[in-house]
């Protein structure tokens, strides 16, 4: 990006139904657009036209941003990257355990991750050397304050019944592997900081499944759901231990995985109707069991829009918003429940951290900062080309 040209910018996003990054990918491109960059946008939701990828590649970007596994396997016409550009990668859950997406993210022009739950350290353990985590960030909407502020505890966040999950692991994968994955989830459930595959594989050592290959087969298969069950368990386990509390929650299932709960339930919204859900509380919980270093895109609704966040201790989090959050160690639900409502009762306690957490979020993790971070590595990238 040596000349004189606007920086030019493509956007992608992949044929998939998670309303929240697709929204991501929006805030991105005003974003871009705000620091005077050319940028364009291909919905591959509404099909990938082979003629809009030729003409893609013959606007030739000088970054690409792509949202899902479909949109990191665009290429050129050539076979090549479009427009020869270092492609950004935008990835979600938990993309490094699932070897479709490993695969797809070893190719050189692949140089930044964007991930809400995995760092660079463990990229690069999972065979992707040139990666650069990069976290989500924030929308920053008008105040809201008083009368306005409605809802006193807003959870961020749906939920899951884990124990049909595990049960399905014997018919999709077989018993026995259904076994090691339950002992696996044991061993990682003791000390959640760990990453999973090194706690798979120890559990696969003591049963003796030591082959390379034979690990990385299983891995492909066992990985995310073994994620997907502990995050469902862990936060079960916490919300039923509050179901007292004056809750807002939003989507179904809740009635009969937490009876007799005092919550208010509201049907499923999109991702925008959400955050201005998060900024009426004066109070939002969310408990993210397997996000020990990352950062959720549920923190930042609450963080950046007046919103107190109560959340299970994080090590993302304590390096960025020191004093701007309230942790608590995810098996001990009584913490939470007095983080909530210490902070329900001190007005003046509650204004001072929601500001500290907004005025961080302006500072540092907005969308107009992320564009920045990633057109600065480009540039990095194409010097030392």
């Amino acid at each position: 990006m040596e000349d004189a040209r606007p920086p030019r910018v493509a956007l992608i996003k992949g044929a998939c139904n998670y309303d929240h990054l697709r929204c991501f990918v929006d805030a991105m491109k005003m974003a871009f657009e705000d620091e005077g960059c050319v940028a364009v946008e291909l919905d591959l939701a509404k099909g990938a036209d082979p003629r809009l990828v030729e003409a893609l590649s013959r606007f030739e970007p000088d970054l690409v941003l792509s949202f899902n596994l479909d949109g990191a396997e665009l290429r050129a016409p050539d076979g090549g990257p479009l427009g020869g550009a270092p492609l950004t990668s935008w990835m979600v859950d938990e993309p490094y355990y699932q070897s479709a997406w490993a695969s797809a993210l070893r190719a050189p022009h692949v140089r930044t991750v964007w991930t809400n739950d995995r760092s660079t350290a463990e990229a690069r353990a999972m065979g992707l050397p040139h990666a650069e985590t990069v976290p989500l960030a924030g929308r920053v909407l008008p105040r809201v304050r008083g009368a306005d502020r409605d809802l006193e505890v807003f959870f961020a966040g749906s939920i899951q019944d884990p124990e049909p999950m595990a049960a399905g692991w014997s018919r999709s994968i077989g018993p026995g592997v259904a076994e090691l994955m339950r002992q696996a989830c044991e061993r990682w459930e003791s000390d959640l900081t760990r990453p999973l595959r090194d706690v798979f594989r120890e559990s696969c050592a003591e049963a003796g499944v030591g082959a390379h290959q034979a690990l990385q087969r299983l891995e492909a298969m066992t990985l995310g759901p073994m994620n997907r069950f502990v995050r469902a368990r862990r936060r079960l386990a916490v919300l039923r231990a509050l179901s007292d509390l004056p809750l807002t929650v939003v989507g179904d299932g809740w009635d009969r995985l937490v009876p007799g709960a005092r919550w208010r339930t509201r049907p499923a919204v999109p991702y925008y109707v959400y955050e201005e859900m998060v900024s009426r509380a004066k109070v939002t919980l969310c408990v993210q069991p397997v996000h020990a270093h990352g950062a959720s895109e549920r923190y930042f609704a609450s963080l950046a829009n007046g919103s107190a966040l109560v959340v299970n201790e994080n090590a993302w989090l304590a390096s960025e918003y020191p004093g701007a959050h309230a942790p608590f160690a995810i098996d001990d639900p009584d913490a939470a429940r007095a983080r909530i409502e210490a902070l329900l009762a001190d007005e003046a306690a509650r204004e001072a951290m929601v500001e500290a957490a907004r005025a961080r979020t302006l500072e540092a993790h907005t969308w107009g900062h992320r564009a920045r971070q990633l057109l600065a590595r480009v540039a990095r990238i194409s010097r030392a080309a």
